[in-house]
């Protein structure tokens, strides 16, 4: 499909708002994360930090831009954040990058 017809079909925010989304996933810290999530569903900070073995400030700052990206959604249990996957899109979109990436 070329760039017009995704004009077309999303207009100029949403194909931006696309762009950001693709970015926001972009990175293997981000997409191990994102897998991390579909196999454990709501787990914390602390959590990812140990079985990513990743430092917390890199951790945190990959899930804010996620969160503000719309690609995941954080809920406050006492002092702890919990993480999941905002929608079941993400995962497909996990899916169909890990299928590209095997037959290259």
């Amino acid at each position: 499909m070329s760039e017009a017809n995704l004009i077309t079909l999303l207009g100029e925010e949403k194909l931006e708002i696309a762009g950001e989304l693709v970015k926001a996933i972009g990175h293997a810290d981000r997409l191990s994360i994102i897998d991390l999530l579909r196999n454990n569903k709501d787990i914390t900070v602390t959590e990812i930090t140990q079985l990513l073995n990743l430092h917390q400030s890199v951790i945190s700052q990959h899930l804010i831009l996620m969160r503000r990206r719309g690609v995941l959604k954080r809920k406050k249990v006492g002092k702890e954040s919990h993480y999941t996957i905002a929608s079941p899109e993400i995962e497909q979109v996990l899916d169909i990058i890990i299928a590209v990436a095997k037959k290259l």
